[in-house]
Parts: structure tokens; sequence; C-alpha cells
């Protein structure tokens, strides 16, 4: 029922904003596009901060199956603000942008207390965001406890990032199974 509220109130608010998202995109696009990049050959950190680290994992050379040449993976630590939310999930954007990966690992092993607002924040402002890269054959890997609340709580998230957005998904209680998946076609 819940989910269903959320994508009634987010087709309202993204039918009503659309022209303000689509403007807002590509200026931020054409942003991104000017900027060089050089693309890591291990693994690199791409941003840390106390409550959240994000990496580039490239493939490794071993691995010619694998039809990623890398993946994405942001590491949450502890309780987290709605701004340090806010800043962590949009630098993931910019970086999925920026080396254009379609592989995302989600280590919310050490997550957490994150608001409903920053939920509904994802949900109604991120994803439409997201929405507008147009990624095809995603992959979304999330590490997570079996702490009930943990785990209601990623859920819940998660179940509606499925419906809106093109990314397969699936947990993982180990890191190597989740990054390994990832690669595979």
């Amino acid at each position: 029922m819940m989910i269903h509220s959320f994508k009634t109130i987010h087709r309202e608010e993204y039918a009503s904003k659309k022209q303000m998202f689509d403007e807002a995109h590509s200026a931020y696009k054409k942003k991104l596009e000017k900027r060089e990049v050089k693309m890591p050959v291990e693994k690199t950190v791409l941003f840390e901060v106390p409550h959240a680290r994000i990496s580039y994992i490239p493939k490794a050379s071993s691995n010619k199956e694998a039809v990623r040449d890398g993946v994405l993976a942001l590491e949450w630590r502890g309780d987290i603000t709605d701004e340090q939310y806010k800043e962590a999930m949009n630098k993931v954007l910019e970086f999925t942008y920026l080396y254009n990966t379609t592989g995302l690992l989600l280590d919310a092993m050490e997550l957490g207390y994150v608001s409903m607002f920053a939920r509904a924040w994802l949900m109604l402002d991120w994803i439409p965001r997201m929405q507008q890269h147009q990624v095809e054959h995603a992959k979304l890997a999330i590490l997570r406890t079996d702490a009930p609340m943990h785990k209601v709580g990623i859920d819940y998230v998660i179940s509606y990032v499925q419906q809106m957005m093109p990314y397969e998904c699936r947990f993982y209680m180990n890191k190597d199974n989740a990054i390994n998946w990832l690669f595979r076609r």
C-alpha cells in the first residue's frame, strides 16, 4: 500500500516537474561531459567521508567473460543525516555518468538510521534524475544484514527502485559474490 502511495505521488510530482527535470538534467549532463575522466585500472576510492565511501572497481584482467569494465561501490557507515544521504547519492549519480557504469554495489552492512524524508527524497528527486540517464542492463547488488528493521527499510526502497528503474537487483551477504554477479553477463 505504501509503495503504491509513493508511486502515485511520484508520478504526479514527476509529471508536474518533468520540464524542470529535463532542463536541469540536460545542463547537468553537459557540465559532466566537459570533464576529463581517466578510467581507473585498479580499485580506486572516488569519494570518502566519515559516513560513506564510493569506489570504482574495474573488471579483473583475468575475467575475460565480464561484460562491464567496472562497477561503483557505495559503502554506508553508521547513522546518516538527510544531507549526508543526499550528498553520497548525488555523488553516485555523478560517477555513474562520468564512468558510464551500469553496475552498482550498495554495501549497507554498517548502515545505521536513515530517515523517511531521505528515502522519500530518493524516490521523488534522485530516481527521476537517474531515470534520465537511460541505463540499460543495469545491475544493483545489495549487501545487507538480517536485522529486521534494517531489512524492512532497505527492502522497501529497493522494491520501489525495481519498479521505477531498469535495475536487476539481488541481495547478498558476501561482497565477493555480489561483485562477481555484477560483472557476469
